[in-house]
């Protein structure tokens, strides 16, 4: 009987760059805020109050800072696991425009909930870490590589579509019941760029290479009707 192999993955240089940028951050702000009480929450996470104050840098820092070290571990696995597949798949380019679609999507809809909800605690409530782009991955990730196979619980193995289909399910129960988890709809909405970008590309993928085949149907052999000498030439 044949064993579910688990593929690991090189940590590519993109995600290795984003792992120590959160290690170092979340190093700094640990050592920051049991020293002297300062806190770089509210200057880097996102919230709906800190971005109409003027913290619009707020939309692409967040992933950056979190105040879990589990919260970094988990996600940074998922960056290493899912991230470094889809880099090498489509290049650091390509790869770079996917976690900025991802970030920045996650960013603009949990402002928009912020501002539809002034008055509840969404539009305080501050959005931090790495989960906006994480849920794109997987997105992504289960759709490319669905036959993959995870260790769920690092027990037992599950395929990656149904892995990911498991975390989507908590972050949407969470999003829903939990009062103080509100960002898990920040998540969903970078899950949600994330396929939304995969389909994207795929769509431009096929209309470039329907207009190159047409252009192609075009072409037609002519020949100097006065000269047999002359080459037959496309045009």
């Amino acid at each position: 009987m044949n064993q579910p192999q688990i593929y690991v993955p090189n940590l590519t240089p993109t995600n290795k760059i984003i792992l120590i940028i959160c290690g170092v951050i979340f190093f700094l702000s640990s050592l920051f805020e049991i020293s002297v009480g300062f806190s770089f929450m509210p200057y880097l996470a996102i919230s709906w109050k800190g971005v109409s104050n003027g913290g619009i840098h707020q939309l692409i820092t967040f992933p950056f800072f979190d105040k879990s070290f589990f919260g970094i571990l988990f996600n940074g696995l998922i960056v290493w696991f899912l991230g470094s597949e889809l880099e090498v798949n489509w290049g650091r380019k390509l790869y770079i425009k996917f976690l900025l679609t991802c970030t920045l999507g996650a960013s603009l809809f949990y402002m928009a909930l912020g501002a539809i909800f002034a008055n509840s605690i969404i539009a305080s409530l501050p959005m931090m870490g790495l989960g906006a782009i994480t849920f794109g991955m997987m997105g992504a990730y289960a759709i490319i590589y669905s036959d993959r196979y995870f260790t769920f619980m690092f027990l037992f193995p599950i395929k990656a579509r149904y892995f990911c289909l498991i975390l989507a399910a908590i972050q949407i129960y969470t999003a829903i019941f939990s009062p103080y988890a509100k960002t898990a709809f920040g998540h969903l909405a970078g899950m949600g760029m994330g396929i939304a970008f995969l389909f994207g590309k795929s769509y431009f993928a096929r209309r470039g290479a329907g207009a190159k085949n047409n252009s192609k149907s075009h072409l037609k052999l002519v020949k100097n009707q006065d000269d047999d000498k002359h080459p037959k030439y496309w045009q």
